[in-house]
């Protein structure tokens, strides 16, 4: 346990200060992104990522799904 516990802190340090985070399974170089920023989210599913990274950025995103009974979904 103390190793898994290490390894955690490591891996969030790491990602803290690479610029790399993950959001909702995307991993994303986020020192690149602020309000001013276009996001096009392809094949968004049911537009979660996309609301995680207007929330936490305040840029715009554009979702795009192909497949009409996911896009309905999309809230």
């Amino acid at each position: 346990m103390i190793l898994y516990n290490f390894l955690v802190k490591s891996i969030d340090f790491w990602q803290k200060h690479s610029g790399l985070t993950n959001i909702k399974t995307h991993t994303l170089y986020t020192k690149l992104i602020d309000s001013q920023s276009l996001v096009i989210d392809l094949g968004a599913n049911v537009g979660k990522f996309s609301e995680e990274i207007s929330r936490e950025f305040n840029c715009r995103c554009y979702s795009i799904e192909a497949v009409p009974a996911v896009y309905s979904q999309i809230t």
